[in-house]
């Protein structure tokens, strides 16, 4: 992905908190959400705007570390907005929406996204996501985690088959490992413990492989994985 800005990895922004650019066109949801997270020293809301297109043009002069987006706001919607600030910079959008179902969750990974957060979910939870969303966590239950995987990797050819194949060779053999078992939609601490690490090794491990294979997110690694065949059973 070519982007004007390469945003600093706020896993390893240990002196200053994750900076939101909060995205919603309805003022009930952006204030209460913007108050919410400014509460916490870990979070510093940096932007809060009403559409797409702003967000496009907010991030090209910012650098957040994460974008929450509305899904569905006029003109531009989460989707393409989420697509067009991915140009700008590399950063973390997750969705914000109210519902959503298995083809929203497909439509949000496409795009580049890296999970959702319910509107609904509470104070707590809301803060709770978006410091994992910062850690690079994945933020998407499981079962959805796998059904994204085995949707996108469906209709794979014999050519993508043997290119994600080459592909994953390029790991070493503990990051092919965790590699494969964040293609069965594993968290964090279930993929730590069965590689018999801690959870900061196995991120380690997950950082390194998408570096070496180029990729955004977990979701996009373990279609990757999916698609090679190389998806544990089980």
């Amino acid at each position: 992905m070519l982007t004007d800005h390469l945003a600093e990895d706020p896993a390893s922004a240990h002196d200053r908190p994750v900076r939101v650019l909060l995205v919603d066109d309805d003022p009930y949801t952006r204030e209460p959400v913007a108050t919410i997270l400014d509460l916490r020293p870990e979070i510093e809301v940096i932007g809060s705007v009403d559409s797409g297109a702003a967000a496009v043009a907010f991030v090209r002069h910012t650098r957040p570390d994460i974008v929450l987006m509305d899904l569905q706001m006029p003109d531009m919607d989460g989707i393409e907005a989420t697509r067009e600030v991915l140009v700008v910079v590399k950063t973390r959008v997750v969705a914000l929406t109210t519902m959503v179902d298995l083809d929203t969750v497909l439509r949000v990974f496409e795009a580049g996204g890296d999970g959702y957060i319910l509107k609904g979910d509470g104070p707590v939870k809301l803060v709770e996501d978006v410091l994992a969303a910062a850690r690079g966590d994945a933020i998407l239950p499981p079962r959805y985690a796998r059904a994204v995987i085995e949707r996108s990797t469906g209709v794979s050819g014999s050519d993508q088959r043997q290119d994600a194949i080459a592909r994953l060779d390029l790991l070493t053999e503990r990051e092919r490992a965790t590699a494969r078992l964040v293609a069965t939609g594993g968290g964090n601490a279930e993929i730590a413990a069965a590689l018999h690490v801690s959870e900061s090794t196995m991120k380690t491990h997950l950082a390194q492989a998408m570096a070496k294979l180029g990729l955004d997110n977990r979701m996009q690694l373990g279609i990757l994985v999916d698609r090679a065949g190389e998806t544990p059973s089980g």
